[in-house]
């Protein structure tokens, strides 16, 4: 069966992106025993920037302020290359990743892909154009939403203002300009963890059942 590309954004770091994607893959193994992998973009670019900048890893893990002075490099480095070619880390991933996994999933089986740092609407685009990412697939776009109120008692103000900063980035402008036509859907995530993993559960529910309409036309 064609393959099944879950992409997932927000406006700002730390909105719950990459919790949305485990939740997604949980749900799918558990009520439906699919089988999906997660994978990000910026894999290779944050592999190329830690070891141009010699990270500390175990500083990166702990320390958030730090995170976000190397989050500043990723974004430095990775628009950088897009500048050569805008679908760079979209043709890595799938090189990398994405054709090894498709080539041991079984005919029958539904191939499902979680990408949770999609940050440009190109990033989009690729995996619609099968001229583009080398195979037919269908393309399912989240945008994981928090308010500032949530966000601030999440994180507490200083840090917020920090995050907050970011919206001055083109891969935040371009999702902000698009927010009522680019996504099929958007997911608040302003309350309990649980609340947001019932969310996330109800979400794989739909995307599943679309998918299966679109697979059976």
């Amino acid at each position: 069966m064609k393959p099944l590309i879950i992409l997932i954004s927000s406006d700002l770091p730390q909105q719950g992106k990459d919790t949305c994607a485990k939740f997604i893959q949980n749900s799918l193994k558990t009520y439906s025993n699919i089988e999906s992998i997660i994978c990000s973009f910026a894999a290779e670019l944050k592999k190329y920037v830690h070891k141009k900048y010699n990270i500390n890893e175990d500083k990166l893990a702990k320390d958030p302020d730090y995170k976000e002075q190397v989050r500043h490099l990723y974004i430095a480095e990775g628009d950088g290359a897009r500048l050569k070619d805008s679908f760079t880390w979209c043709k890595q991933l799938v090189e990398a990743v994405i054709k090894s996994f498709l080539s041991k999933i079984k005919e029958e089986d539904i191939p499902v892909i979680i990408i949770p740092d999609c940050r440009y609407l190109n990033e989009t685009d690729f995996f619609k154009e099968m001229e583009l990412c080398g195979f037919d697939a269908y393309v399912w776009s989240i945008h994981v939403l928090t308010h500032e109120q949530a966000m601030i008692e999440r994180v507490g103000v200083a840090r917020y203002d920090k995050i907050a900063a970011t919206m001055m980035s083109r891969s935040q402008r371009e999702l902000n300009i698009a927010f009522t036509t680019a996504f099929d859907s958007i997911l608040g995530n302003n309350g309990t963890l649980q609340e947001f993993e019932l969310r996330c559960h109800h979400e794989t529910v739909i995307i599943i059942n679309n998918y299966i309409r679109d697979v059976d036309k």
